[in-house]
């Protein structure tokens, strides 16, 4: 059997000292992208349209039970989902 650091397993990263910073930066990353993506599509759109499509594209709480307030750089809105 290989040892490894780290692994993703349902989308979450999991490291062999089970500290939850590498897993929430993957997912700030995530929504950093998603939020790139949908600007660059819908640029031209209003205001109040890219706010609709904000909520459907980027606001998954799916798996959000990790906390943002737990990453050093301070700061999360969520404490616990």
């Amino acid at each position: 059997m290989e040892m490894v650091s780290s692994y993703c397993h349902l989308g979450h990263v999991i490291t062999n000292s089970l500290d939850d910073e590498p897993d929430i930066m993957n997912r700030q990353n995530s929504f950093i992208g998603q939020v790139n993506t949908m600007m660059c599509f819908f640029d031209k759109l209003s205001f109040d349209v890219k706010i609709r499509l904000f909520h459907s594209y980027c606001t998954s709480y799916y798996g959000c039970t990790n906390c943002l307030n737990s990453v050093p750089s301070g700061g999360g809105a969520f404490v616990d989902c």
